[in-house]
């Protein structure tokens, strides 16, 4: 029995009861609703983002009960044999999307997900944003985790995204840092009219889509076409990559 299967058969408390012992943070996992087989490889995704996700992973299996009702002896599930697997037959991390972006553009970030959620659903990538951390989670953490995860990031434009001092204080920051040092893909995509052109880290960067025009001045249609044109771009990056490399 590899690791997926061991964790697909948990039963649902000692699955929660892993969760918990690894921290890990609520946006990379789905609801406790979801099926479990479906938690179990977001947990090995997520395992796979860092050696010290694999340790805690298989930290937790060892403290946390791993015999179910019925099974004892040479039946049981022994963590020692499994643990290994992990890295070699755990599926791979889907590439991580960071969205940032300011609240009042929400409308603007849903029709960009919409469009990556395609690639999302075909295990081409995964896709972040604030909105998908859970209430009593640690929000500045999980933050700093997706950003720290993330393959691409892009930054929504407007003027309430330029003025926004969580956005500029931490968030940009940290994107340009892992973009001089790492090669993180930062894409800049002009979603409202603002003067970005006089922003000194912005105007550097190439935006999109081309010439900076913003989406909110094209149709409807055409601002779509954008979107899926971005999504697209998103993959190819991604697909080009250097193993390794963000």
């Amino acid at each position: 029995m590899d690791l997926l299967d061991t964790l697909s058969s948990l039963l649902p408390a000692q699955f929660e009861a892993v969760v918990l012992r690894c921290g890990v943070p609520g946006a990379f996992l789905s609801s406790p609703a979801a099926p479990l087989a479906a938690r179990a490889i977001e947990l090995l995704h997520w395992a796979e983002q860092a050696p010290r996700n694999r340790t805690a992973l298989i930290a937790a299996l060892a403290t946390v009960g791993m015999q179910e009702p019925g099974r004892a002896g040479r039946d049981a599930v022994s963590v020692q044999a499994i643990a290994p697997t992990l890295g070699d037959r755990a599926p791979r991390a889907a590439p991580l999307v960071f969205i940032s972006y300011s609240h009042a553009d929400e409308a603007w970030k849903d029709r960009l997900r919409t469009q990556l959620d395609v690639l999302r659903l075909h295990g081409n990538l995964a896709v972040w944003d604030d909105r998908q951390i859970e209430t009593g989670d640690d929000w500045r953490s999980d933050i700093d985790g997706a950003l720290t995860s993330a393959r691409v990031a892009i930054l929504l434009i407007s003027a309430r995204f330029l003025t926004s001092k969580f956005i500029n204080d931490v968030e940009v920051p940290r994107a340009l840092r892992r973009r001089a040092e790492e090669g993180l893909r930062v894409v800049p995509v002009i979603a409202e009219p603002c003067p970005w052109q006089d922003v000194e880290w912005l105007s550097k960067m190439q935006a999109y889509p081309r010439d900076g025009r913003p989406l909110a001045g094209m149709s409807p249609y055409d601002a779509d076409v954008a979107l899926v044109e971005l999504a697209r771009a998103v993959k190819r990056w991604i697909e080009a990559a250097p193993a390794g490399r963000p």
